[in-house]
Protein backbone atom coordinates (compact mmCIF):
# COMPACT_ATOMS: atom_id res chain seq x y z
CA UNK A 1 0.00 0.00 0.00
CA UNK A 2 1.09 3.13 -0.60
CA UNK A 3 1.65 6.14 1.72
CA UNK A 4 1.61 8.99 -0.53
CA UNK A 5 -1.14 10.82 -0.25
CA UNK A 6 -1.84 10.84 -4.17
CA UNK A 7 -1.69 7.35 -4.43
CA UNK A 8 -3.95 5.75 -1.97
CA UNK A 9 -6.87 4.14 -2.89
CA UNK A 10 -5.98 4.06 -6.68
CA UNK A 11 -4.60 1.32 -8.69
CA UNK A 12 -1.21 2.83 -8.50
CA UNK A 13 -1.48 1.91 -4.27
CA UNK A 14 -1.30 -1.68 -4.74
CA UNK A 15 0.94 -4.39 -6.21
CA UNK A 16 -1.15 -6.77 -8.68
CA UNK A 17 0.45 -10.22 -9.44
CA UNK A 18 -1.27 -13.24 -11.04
CA UNK A 19 -1.31 -16.26 -8.61
CA UNK A 20 -1.70 -19.95 -9.26
CA UNK A 21 -3.06 -21.77 -6.61
CA UNK A 22 -4.76 -25.28 -5.89
CA UNK A 23 -8.30 -25.37 -4.73
CA UNK A 24 -6.74 -26.11 -1.20
CA UNK A 25 -3.61 -24.79 -0.78
CA UNK A 26 -1.59 -26.23 1.85
CA UNK A 27 0.77 -23.38 2.04
CA UNK A 28 3.25 -23.24 0.07
CA UNK A 29 1.94 -25.15 -2.72
CA UNK A 30 1.18 -22.02 -5.07
CA UNK A 31 2.88 -20.15 -7.80
CA UNK A 32 2.93 -16.45 -8.48
CA UNK A 33 3.80 -14.59 -11.53
CA UNK A 34 4.06 -10.61 -12.09
CA UNK A 35 6.48 -7.53 -13.22
CA UNK A 36 8.88 -5.43 -11.45
CA UNK A 37 11.36 -2.91 -12.34
CA UNK A 38 13.09 -3.31 -8.70
CA UNK A 39 16.50 -4.39 -7.72
CA UNK A 40 17.76 -7.58 -9.32
CA UNK A 41 20.75 -8.87 -7.44
CA UNK A 42 23.69 -10.99 -8.93
CA UNK A 43 23.38 -14.16 -6.80
CA UNK A 44 26.94 -14.41 -6.56
CA UNK A 45 28.15 -10.39 -6.33
CA UNK A 46 25.06 -9.29 -4.31
CA UNK A 47 25.03 -6.05 -7.24
CA UNK A 48 22.18 -5.29 -8.48
CA UNK A 49 21.86 -6.05 -11.57
CA UNK A 50 18.88 -3.76 -13.04
CA UNK A 51 20.41 0.04 -12.79
CA UNK A 52 17.85 1.18 -15.71
CA UNK A 53 14.99 0.10 -13.48
CA UNK A 54 13.83 -2.07 -16.15
CA UNK A 55 11.16 -4.36 -15.94
CA UNK A 56 11.36 -7.80 -15.90
CA UNK A 57 9.03 -10.90 -15.53
CA UNK A 58 9.27 -13.10 -12.42
CA UNK A 59 8.03 -16.13 -11.31
CA UNK A 60 8.08 -17.42 -7.90
CA UNK A 61 7.72 -20.92 -7.04
CA UNK A 62 5.86 -22.51 -3.72
CA UNK A 63 4.76 -19.48 -2.62
CA UNK A 64 2.67 -18.97 0.63
CA UNK A 65 0.43 -15.80 -0.19
CA UNK A 66 -0.55 -15.63 3.47
CA UNK A 67 3.30 -15.65 4.64
CA UNK A 68 4.07 -12.17 2.81
CA UNK A 69 2.00 -9.96 5.45
CA UNK A 70 1.04 -7.86 2.25
CA UNK A 71 -2.09 -10.16 0.90
CA UNK A 72 -5.23 -7.85 1.30
CA UNK A 73 -7.44 -9.63 -1.05
CA UNK A 74 -7.74 -12.75 -3.64
CA UNK A 75 -10.14 -13.19 -6.43
CA UNK A 76 -10.46 -16.35 -8.68
CA UNK A 77 -10.71 -15.08 -12.15
CA UNK A 78 -10.33 -18.80 -14.11
CA UNK A 79 -9.32 -22.19 -13.77
CA UNK A 80 -6.63 -23.82 -15.32
CA UNK A 81 -7.54 -26.34 -17.60
CA UNK A 82 -6.39 -30.02 -16.61
CA UNK A 83 -4.38 -30.37 -19.52
CA UNK A 84 -2.08 -26.96 -19.02
CA UNK A 85 0.66 -27.58 -17.36
CA UNK A 86 3.11 -24.84 -15.54
CA UNK A 87 5.61 -24.27 -18.05
CA UNK A 88 2.62 -23.49 -20.53
CA UNK A 89 0.85 -21.12 -18.16
CA UNK A 90 4.54 -19.56 -17.95
CA UNK A 91 5.20 -19.45 -21.42
CA UNK A 92 1.99 -17.89 -22.13
CA UNK A 93 2.57 -15.42 -19.37
CA UNK A 94 6.28 -14.73 -20.60
CA UNK A 95 4.94 -13.69 -23.52
CA UNK A 96 2.90 -10.66 -22.26
CA UNK A 97 4.00 -7.46 -22.99
CA UNK A 98 6.17 -6.36 -19.96
CA UNK A 99 5.12 -2.23 -19.28
CA UNK A 100 6.01 0.61 -21.16
CA UNK A 101 8.08 2.93 -18.62
CA UNK A 102 7.86 5.80 -21.50
CA UNK A 103 3.98 5.58 -20.69
CA UNK A 104 4.37 5.00 -16.84
CA UNK A 105 2.85 2.02 -17.08
CA UNK A 106 3.40 -0.11 -13.95
CA UNK A 107 2.29 -3.70 -12.61
CA UNK A 108 -1.35 -3.58 -12.92
CA UNK A 109 -1.17 -3.02 -16.66
CA UNK A 110 0.79 -6.39 -17.55
CA UNK A 111 -1.89 -7.84 -15.12
CA UNK A 112 -4.51 -5.92 -17.20
CA UNK A 113 -2.73 -7.01 -20.82
CA UNK A 114 -2.49 -10.47 -19.98
CA UNK A 115 -6.57 -10.37 -20.54
CA UNK A 116 -7.01 -7.46 -22.76
CA UNK A 117 -4.58 -9.55 -25.60
CA UNK A 118 -6.38 -12.59 -24.67
CA UNK A 119 -3.66 -14.46 -23.67
CA UNK A 120 -5.42 -15.82 -20.89
CA UNK A 121 -8.77 -16.45 -22.30
CA UNK A 122 -7.95 -18.06 -25.58
CA UNK A 123 -5.56 -20.59 -23.52
CA UNK A 124 -9.16 -21.11 -21.68
CA UNK A 125 -7.37 -19.94 -18.34
CA UNK A 126 -9.93 -17.45 -17.87
CA UNK A 127 -13.50 -16.36 -19.26
CA UNK A 128 -14.39 -13.85 -21.58
CA UNK A 129 -15.21 -10.96 -19.02
CA UNK A 130 -15.26 -6.65 -19.47
CA UNK A 131 -11.94 -5.80 -18.18
CA UNK A 132 -12.75 -2.29 -18.10
CA UNK A 133 -15.75 -3.31 -15.26
CA UNK A 134 -13.28 -5.46 -13.48
CA UNK A 135 -11.13 -2.68 -13.35
CA UNK A 136 -13.62 -0.64 -11.30
CA UNK A 137 -14.80 -3.16 -9.20
CA UNK A 138 -11.55 -4.36 -8.35
CA UNK A 139 -9.94 -1.28 -7.17
CA UNK A 140 -13.05 -0.79 -4.85
CA UNK A 141 -12.46 -4.90 -3.62
CA UNK A 142 -8.81 -3.96 -2.88
CA UNK A 143 -9.66 -0.11 -0.76
CA UNK A 144 -12.47 -2.77 1.14
CA UNK A 145 -10.50 -5.13 1.77
CA UNK A 146 -7.61 -2.69 3.39
CA UNK A 147 -10.52 -1.33 5.06
CA UNK A 148 -12.14 -3.92 7.11
CA UNK A 149 -9.31 -6.44 6.60
CA UNK A 150 -10.61 -10.22 7.04
CA UNK A 151 -9.67 -13.99 6.73
CA UNK A 152 -11.97 -14.34 4.35
CA UNK A 153 -10.72 -11.35 1.97
CA UNK A 154 -7.58 -14.58 1.71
Amino acid sequence: MSLHEGTRKTYGAYHWELLLAPKKSNGRDNMAYDVSDGVRLDSETGQDLNLERDWFFRIKNNVNPLDSGRLIGRVMIGKVPPQMTENDLEIILKDVALPDKELGERCRHWVWNAHIHSTLQSASVIPNFEIEKFKVWILDYANQCLANPSPSNV
